[in-house]
């Protein structure tokens, strides 16, 4: 019996210079998702001491009196978050100094109104986001991860209507013009509505790209396309601080990264269709016309369109009698992965949220090293993807180092508890700074062979729905990232103490994962065995989640 051959990796190759334009040209999309995601980082920035002060136009009391001083003149600090309510009319109104007054001239009650001295106006200056109103700028970036987990479900079931490439173009443009709009509107909730109906287009974006470009490579060239995916999130990164120096101004930032997206809709009309998308809906012609395109751009023999015709409806007739895609309990029957699945979906959950969490943590670290800091973290990114992609080559037991440099680092993201206070303020933020970045390599390194080997785990008809399983999982918990962040104001190394003890637990969780290394260069991968038999050697299959 004849083995059932790819036809279309036959025809046009696994990879060559069809397939390296086509995912060049899908990978820019990851810039602006990169861009909307972080660009909290600068929208709503921490504020320096000083900046802010209770101001209460309608009662001129001591109170603002105080605020507006010199901070040496103040004799004992004012929370700005409530301001004193004088009950004793008597009492002198300046030069007051609260350690000797008598408490029962006044009491403290919340501030309404505030005055802001920053260079800059930014979201927490426009909308007020401080005191009882700083859980917003969490609830804010919620919003966005909110709009990436549904996004991405929905460009999952849309894709079963419309095609991933008209999927691409619509997210682009209505992503212009809702990013546009996030930077002008003038109350917080229609803002951070807008944040995620934003991010429902950009993961709708990526996802749709994803999908082509597994589509029409193979072998070692699809593994390298996906793991390398990555890298452009982190040069969006990197490019990011160099739009808020451009201008800081909060809604111009969002114009800034909402219009660039206008030069890529050029860009799109060079990005094909999946051909196993339009042979699925019978669209046999428009997928003769796309991989005859392919064959004469890569120089591979060429076939008539008759031939290309007859060969492409053979493999539809034959591709509809492969076994179905499994259900989602059927990831749990078997006894003897189970263990296996309930790991990877931890590591999934952990490395997602740490991910993009230790990103915005970045704010922790001062706003005088702001820009300096977020480069810094875009470049580990693309460390950690380069070794993970070394470990997925070269290494047979990828999890287990993956695993003990997460435990190694999550250990190692507590030690800025024990740096003296004598350090000097920039010495004590760049040894702070190592001990963020440390993590945040290995959390890129795991996230990047999650992304990549998942599917090794199962046999073919359960890998789309295990890959989807974890992606879904994974986004609900990262909607947790934002509040472990915000745990700065209790004290500024809570939050990366928490995303070190998940990487630890997360690393746990990745040393239980066993597969067969990803990559034999000396098999061909219509040759490869079921990723379900044990002691064998294969290469991912694509996903389209």
């Amino acid at each position: 019996m004849a083995k059932n051959v790819d036809v279309i990796s036959e025809m046009i190759g696994d990879w060559g210079p069809w397939q390296l334009r086509t995912v060049i040209l899908i990978y820019l999309c990851k810039v602006p998702s990169a861009w909307f995601m972080a660009c909290i980082i600068f929208t709503a920035p921490i504020p320096k001491p000083g900046e802010i002060s209770c101001y209460q136009p309608e009662n001129q009391s001591v109170f603002k009196q105080n605020s507006l001083m010199e901070p040496h003149q103040i004799v004992q600090p004012i929370d700005f978050c409530v301001k004193p309510n004088r009950t004793n009319d008597d009492a002198s109104l300046y030069n007051v100094n609260y350690a000797d007054e008598d408490a029962n001239n006044f009491e403290f009650v919340p501030c309404t109104s505030f005055r802001f001295e920053t260079p800059f106006e930014t979201t927490i200056t426009k909308f007020n986001l401080v005191c009882s109103r700083t859980f917003l700028i969490a609830t804010s970036q919620f919003f966005h991860l909110f709009g990436v987990l549904t996004g991405g479900i929905l460009a999952t079931k849309l894709m079963e209507y419309t095609s991933p490439r008209n999927l691409m173009v619509r997210g682009m443009v209505i992503q212009i013009f809702i990013g546009s709009f996030a930077g002008l509107v003038s109350n917080y909730e229609i803002h951070m509505l807008l944040r995620y109906l934003a991010a429902v287009c950009c993961a709708q974006m990526y996802t749709a790209g994803q999908v082509i470009f597994s589509d029409i490579t193979g072998n070692k060239y699809r593994t390298t396309a996906i793991c390398l995916f990555e890298n452009f999130w982190s040069i969006g990164v990197i490019i990011l601080p160099a739009i808020a120096f451009i201008d800081p101004k909060w809604s111009n930032i969002y114009l800034m990264i909402s219009l660039p997206t206008i030069l890529y809709i050029p860009l799109w009309w060079m990005i094909p269709d999946t051909p196993r998308w339009l042979l699925r809906k019978g669209q046999v012609d428009k997928a003769v016309a796309i991989i005859a395109y392919a064959i004469s751009f890569n120089k591979r023999n060429p076939l008539s369109t008759a031939e290309l015709h007859h060969r492409l409806v053979k493999y539809t007739s034959n591709s509809s009698k492969d076994t179905p895609p499994a259900k989602w309990h059927s990831l749990w029957n078997d006894r003897r992965i189970v263990l296996q699945v309930i790991a990877v979906h931890i590591s999934w959950a952990v490395y997602v949220t740490n991910y993009n969490g230790m990103l915005l943590n970045v704010k922790a670290f001062g706003r005088e090293h702001l820009s300096l800091n977020t480069i810094a973290f875009g470049i580990s990114e693309i460390v950690g993807v380069f070794t993970g992609y070394f470990l997925i080559v070269n290494c047979k037991r990828k999890w287990q180092y993956a695993g003990g440099f997460n435990i190694f680092a999550g250990i190692f993201a507590s030690l800025g508890f024990f740096y003296p206070n004598s350090l000097a303020p920039d010495v004590k933020v760049g040894l702070l700074m190592l001990t963020a970045l440390i993590p945040k390599i290995a959390v890129s390194c795991s996230q990047s062979m999650l992304f990549t080997c998942t599917t090794e785990m199962v046999a073919p008809e359960k890998r789309k729905i295990l890959v989807f399983s974890c992606i879904v999982w994974a986004r609900i918990c990262l909607l947790t990232a934002p509040y472990i962040g915000a745990l700065v104001e209790m004290h500024q190394l809570l939050p990366l103490s928490v995303f070190g003890a998940l990487s630890t637990i997360g690393g746990i969780a990745t040393c239980m994962i066993t597969t067969p290394k990803t990559i034999d260069k000396q098999c061909p991968e219509k040759e490869l065995p079921s990723a379900c038999v044990p002691g064998k050697i294969f290469t991912i299959e694509k996903f389209d989640i």
